[in-house]
């Protein structure tokens, strides 16, 4: 049976960036299933590469990490395969690295990782994650040794990526720190190393289990062991759920992503296909239960405009927004919704949309075209649908076209009226909402 335009709008938000009322319509004659299929298929997606700026030996790292930063958001804004780029950013906010420790070559090999594994298999992506070079810095294994194990990856391992608070011990970190020595980085080349000479090969007692231990092992236990897979998959399917639907109570949806995690042998396509095909995601509580991320906010606002990242600059103003790309606040990376409601976030969010609705003006590309020529409800309306709000408040209506009136008496020209009606719509609550 067909799919509700209204199922569609919040689907392709929380699966993707939004999605215009034509791309809308063209999928409401599918079951909610095909249109979940189709965004699980990121078969279309762009080739990955790294931008042109990475070529460029005159450039610094602050040009280059402009540029992918630029680059990412321009794929989340105009990829055909938007679920790819929402879980691409999952990952980056899941399994972390930022900027301030890390070499920007080695952040856009870690993402475009991130990407190519984002919706394969979980073994496959917490493998490779934890030898990423941006890994082994950010979270110092790099230079860990038997001499002098560090303990912060091996920490964030059992805490933040697989096992969650309280599910492991101080004995387990510290015989998970000697297991992961000698997994460094070739300085040269820029690429994973092992060094024999560096590693532990002493027994050491992980979870109850004595035996010469290493790095890649205590993962494959993690994901194997009966006495820890179903944590990691609970774990997971927890954080998955708070990403796409909000930290909403919905234990039963949660516990079918977990054992979808479990019965296909950890492959990610299947538990997100679960989790965006559950009823309770399409909730009154789900819909309301997510603010949009400064990420998010940045690229529906470009998708909006159709302007690209070099137009809009979203780089300019995400820090302030309190989302600033490659640069999570700490390795628990970003915190959902409360998170994002502060002052100078709110001053962030409308310097970036004053800047875009400057932008619009500049570039002579009207948000609704047509001027006066078009009476204000009905332009209300088109800049509301362009803007992908499907259900505005009788309130945000009525005071946009009150403005508007308001605006029209005092004789405002039409560049000016239009300009400032796109930065009150991407201001309004409704926008804010994923």
């Amino acid at each position: 049976m067909p799919t509700s335009a209204r199922d569609v709008h919040h689907l392709m938000r929380r699966a993707g960036f939004g999605a215009t009322a034509a791309e809308v319509a063209a999928l409401v004659p599918f079951e909610r299933a095909a249109i979940v299929d189709r965004l699980l298929d990121v078969s279309a997606a762009p080739a990955d590469a790294p931008p042109p700026a990475f070529s460029d030996p005159a450039l610094g790292n602050w040009q280059r990490y402009v540029a992918l930063v630029q680059q990412w958001t321009d794929r989340m804004a105009t990829s055909p395969a938007p679920l790819q780029e929402k879980m691409t950013l999952f990952w980056h906010g899941h399994f972390t690295s930022s900027r301030e420790k890390c070499a920007i070559e080695d952040l856009q090999r870690q993402i475009a990782r991130y990407r190519s594994l984002a919706l394969g298999n979980l073994r496959t992506l917490a493998q490779a994650m934890a030898i990423e070079p941006a890994m082994l810095d950010y979270l110092d294994n790099a230079v860990s040794t038997r001499w002098g194990p560090n303990l912060n990856f091996a920490r964030e391992l059992l805490e933040l990526f697989l096992l969650g608070v309280g599910n492991y011990s101080e004995d387990d970190v510290a015989a998970a720190a000697r297991a992961w020595t000698g997994h460094t980085i070739d300085r040269t080349a820029r690429r994973y190393r092992f060094r024999a000479d560096w590693h532990d090969n002493t027994n050491k007692t992980f979870m109850g289990v004595t035996r010469n231990w290493d790095g890649p092992q205590i993962i494959d236990f993690l994901l194997d062991d009966s006495s820890t897979r179903l944590i990691v998959a609970r774990f997971i399917a927890g954080k998955l759920w708070d990403f796409f639907a909000g930290p909403v109570p919905a234990p039963d949806a949660v516990e079918a992503v977990a054992q979808s995690l479990l019965s296909s042998g950890w492959e990610l396509r299947p538990a997100v296909r679960t989790l965006l095909l559950r009823n309770e995601f399409y909730g009154d509580a789900a819909r309301a239960g997510l603010v949009r991320t400064p990420v998010e906010f940045a690229v529906a606002a470009m998708r909006a405009t159709g302007f690209d990242a070099a137009t809009a600059h979203p780089e300019w103003y995400l820090a302030g927004m309190g989302q600033e790309l490659l640069n999570p606040p700490d390795v628990s990376g970003w915190r959902p919704n409360s998170y994002w409601i502060t002052t100078t976030a709110a001053a962030a969010k409308t310097n970036f949309a004053s800047y875009v609705g400057w932008r619009q003006r500049e570039l002579r590309q009207p948000f609704v075209p047509g001027g006066r020529s078009v009476v204000p409800a009905a332009v209300v309306s088109g800049a509301l649908a362009r803007a992908g709000i499907d259900e505005p408040s009788t309130a945000s209506r009525a005071a946009l076209v009150r403005w508007l009136e308001q605006n029209r008496a005092a004789r405002w020209d039409d560049w000016a009226e239009d300009q400032y009606l796109a930065v009150l719509v991407f201001l309004t609550p409704e926008f804010q909402l994923a």
